[in-house]
């Protein structure tokens, strides 16, 4: 998937979580990032196109749900977020029952801790993907880098302006070579053009260093 023009990378990284879990459970559906920004607008009288921080997504998950992405596309722009029809609404009123695992919230000191670590390894050795957000490098918005395969990001940042990205840690590796004694798998918004096929790698020096937040998101 492709957040295209609209800071949508927390949404993205949240109602693909969600996806997951639905599909473990036999439920495969593909959800619309578009409504569940709806609903967070709604859900807490703003009028945003993007920005989404992960407390206005769960406040518009619980009181609208979401709905099934054919009833609401999205639209990979910054611009206003239209009304969902009727149907659209309906439709997400049966995903409105959710369970949230906060691991770390995003107003806490950036880094993740040591407890925060050891619960991340927990989760993803449940086959659990897990919703972050990190201190993105400057530059990694280069086109220069789509086509590097296992890209692994452990540049550090200190001393200039840290942006927040959402990503999806979907697994890990061990390897004493790589800075911090191993590596996080994680899945972009950015499209399969994106280092491998919209996945990279990024180093646990760097996610202990720059980690905002860290939680997973079910609907029933």
């Amino acid at each position: 998937r492709h957040q295209g023009q609209r800071g949508a990378c927390q949404v993205f990284a949240m109602v693909g979580v969600i996806e997951y879990q639905l599909a473990r459970r036999g439920q495969k559906v593909d959800l619309s990032e578009q409504f569940i920004m709806w609903a967070a607008n709604q859900a807490c009288a703003l009028n945003r196109t993007g920005g989404f921080n992960p407390d206005l997504l769960i406040a518009g998950l619980k009181q609208h749900g979401i709905c099934e992405e054919s009833l609401m596309p999205y639209v990979p722009r910054e611009e206003a977020i239209a009304k969902p029809s009727a149907e659209a609404i309906q439709n997400a009123r049966t995903r409105t029952s959710c369970t949230i695992v906060s691991i770390k919230h995003w107003t806490s000191d950036i880094g993740f801790a040591d407890k925060d670590f050891k619960e991340i390894l927990r989760r993803l050795d449940q086959g659990t993907p897990i919703t972050v957000t990190l201190c993105w490098p400057v530059g990694l918005f280069d086109e220069q880098i789509v086509d590097v395969r296992h890209f692994i990001i452990d540049k550090s940042i200190d001393g200039k302006s840290k942006n927040g990205h959402g990503v999806i840690l979907v697994g890990y590796g061990l390897d004493e070579k790589i800075a911090g004694g191993g590596y996080f798998i994680f899945r972009n918004s950015w499209g399969p053009k994106f280092a491998d096929k919209g996945y990279a790698k990024i180093t646990f020096e760097y996610a202990r260093k720059y980690g905002i937040d860290a939680y997973i998101v079910s609907v029933q």
